[in-house]
């Protein structure tokens, strides 16, 4: 995600330093879109939450020493609250990653040559 995220910005900066012709309007409305102050903060807000919460989790199940039918039941309810929330987290990266392949077709070959040869070093 951090790779991700760092693509995202360098690609929008791209886009905003260079003279770019987008053909669609809806591609360049999606673009007007990321430069939106908050158009991160959903995903960054969600990763938070998710942390928060796992953490949480985590601690019960650290103390976690006896298996009453109450733990159990919070148990199979921690299940799915992660399952809920694994799945809005592969949405919200889907989406993300999606955004970042639109602005890549504007975006020049040698510039993302670039980033790929900085994998290596």
């Amino acid at each position: 995600m951090t790779r991700t995220l760092f693509l995202f910005r360098k690609y929008l900066e791209y886009l905003d330093n260079n003279l770019v012709s987008i053909n669609s309007g809806e591609d360049a409305h999606k673009v007007v879109q990321f430069h939106q102050t908050d158009y991160l903060d959903e995903i960054t807000e969600a990763i938070g939450h998710n942390e928060k919460r796992l953490n949480e989790i985590l601690d019960f199940y650290s103390e976690l020493n006896h298996y009453t039918d109450k733990k159990m039941s919070w148990l199979q309810q921690v299940n799915d609250e992660m399952d809920n929330m694994i799945l809005n987290q592969t949405n919200n990266l889907k989406k993300f990653l999606n955004n970042v392949k639109l602005m890549g077709r504007y975006v020049s070959n040698s510039y993302k040559l670039k980033f790929k040869v900085s994998r290596f070093f």
